[in-house]
């Protein structure tokens, strides 16, 4: 991303597929890994 950016993930949302136009980003495995974690926590799937 051209700038820091947050990703919220105790505010998940769901959208239809159509609306997506584009990539904006590629985000690495290491980042990708602890959203994964981050969405298993908010939605109550793991331990903290």
């Amino acid at each position: 991303l051209e700038r820091d950016s947050v990703i919220l993930a105790e505010q998940i949302r769901t959208i239809d597929k159509s609306r997506l136009k584009e990539k904006v980003a590629v985000i690495d495995e290491e980042v990708m890994l602890r959203v994964d974690q981050a969405i298993e926590i908010s939605l109550g799937l793991t331990d903290i």
